[in-house]
């Protein structure tokens, strides 16, 4: 187990950069649905990549598991506006999965992606791929997601309301068996206006990224990873390094016999 150190930075201070980063991260957060035979589902949180010249929209494979292998590029639904604000669904041209690590990525069409006026992509100068070292001078992590508590769906007319929760916390440590950074979860929080609140539940917040913060940096917020899952009764979340998600991206869409 590797313990992390902690970087001494003021509530207030957190508080300001949450609201900060809850506007920078926006764009690069994005809800998966699909349309089932009882009407628009919510299947999770994602986030969106540009990797070796191509795009993707990263979440956990458990996200999308319930969804047919090959119906996946018609069914699932990636909302986004264009230019007119009209609401479009992003055109998938492949999907990939890792059962055994929980990725999945689901590519976008070019066209979609040049179309879209509310979003964004990571590209690699916005992706921290050694998270020790990062933990080695910071313990401070930002994620963003859709609790799934905060979605509300109108089947019949096909209307979503929904919240994001922008989410402020530390890490608790790295695990070295599992490769896993492990954040503490708590249930209760200071919302942006500084009062103490209770938390929704985490769950719909898996295939959310997650970012360091990089304090008086050109860069302020870096990828390190993808949440994974969480863990009620110990107040954990886990996240799987970029790392993992780059050799996944390589492996399943570059790499050929």
């Amino acid at each position: 187990m590797k313990e992390n150190k902690y970087m001494e930075i003021p509530r207030e201070e957190l508080l300001e950069e949450t609201k900060r980063f809850k506007e920078w991260s926006g764009p690069v957060l994005v809800k998966l649905f699909t349309d089932s035979e009882y009407g628009l589902l919510s299947l999770g949180s994602g986030g969106l990549l540009k990797y070796r010249g191509r795009y993707f929209a990263i979440t956990n494979e458990h996200v999308i598991r319930n969804v047919d292998k090959e119906k996946r590029k018609s069914e699932i639904i990636i909302p986004y506006k264009d230019k007119n604000n009209k609401d479009i669904k992003v055109k998938i041209i492949d999907d990939e999965e890792d059962k055994e690590n929980d990725f999945a990525a689901l590519e976008i069409c070019e066209t979609s992606v040049k179309l879209m006026k509310n979003h964004w992509f990571l590209d690699e100068s916005y992706m921290e791929k050694n998270v020790l070292d990062y933990i080695d001078r910071s313990n401070v992590v930002f994620l963003h997601g859709f609790p799934w508590t905060e979605t509300n769906i109108d089947t019949a007319n096909r209307i979503v309301d929904m919240t994001t929760l922008p989410y402020t916390t530390f890490v608790n440590e790295y695990n070295d068996y599992s490769d896993i950074l492990e954040l503490i979860a708590d249930s209760k929080g200071i919302s942006e206006f500084g009062t103490e609140i209770n938390l929704p539940s985490f769950a719909g917040m898996s295939g959310s990224l997650v970012y360091g913060y990089y304090r008086n940096e050109l860069i302020p917020y870096k990828f390190l990873g993808i949440l994974s899952y969480w863990e009620a009764k110990t107040n954990i979340l886990g996240v799987f390094p970029i790392s993992e998600v780059i050799n996944f991206l390589d492996t399943k869409f570059f790499i050929t016999d």
